[in-house]
């Protein structure tokens, strides 16, 4: 039996009061419910109440901006982790790290300076697949609870 994932509903308050900016996302998407997520006040608790009673089973997922997400969407597991490797030596140590499809990660970090858009790799294919590394920043969000669209699971 596949494990339950954390709902909006459970989670968007402790999360605005850790200083994230949660935002209801259809079940087994990627994808923010609400229209116009990148201008809503996702930091109002009366904002989050709202959404909570409406959106309470909803994934959840985190608006970008002062959190900074380094996506690395890379299938082979040396690659995933040599790229790993090179963040924490260059960025710092993550103690926050987000696995959907394994060995593919999410590292998040507080944004430090002046905000800044979307960064991306070129994507390239190894092993078949694609693999790209982003740097999600404003006007992007990621994933943080929900089902996984392609295995099914939990993140």
């Amino acid at each position: 039996m596949t494990r339950p994932f954390l709902k909006f509903g459970e989670t968007a308050e402790q999360l605005v009061e850790n200083g994230y900016e949660p935002l209801p996302l259809a079940i087994a998407a990627k994808r923010p419910i609400i229209k116009d997520w990148t201008n809503q006040d996702l930091a109002n608790p009366k904002v989050i109440e709202h959404l909570i009673e409406a959106y309470s089973s909803a994934g959840v997922g985190l608006r970008c901006g002062f959190l900074i997400v380094l996506d690395i969407d890379v299938k082979d597991p040396a690659a995933s982790h040599a790229i790993r490797k090179l963040a924490i030596e260059y960025l710092g140590d993550s103690s926050l790290i987000r696995y959907g499809n394994r060995p593919k990660q999410a590292m998040l970090f507080r944004r430090k300076g002046s905000a800044f858009p979307k960064k991306a790799t070129p994507a390239l294919s190894l092993m078949n697949t694609k693999a790209q590394v982003e740097v999600l920043a404003d006007g992007s969000q990621m994933v943080a609870f929900n089902i996984h669209p392609d295995t099914g699971r939990p993140y």
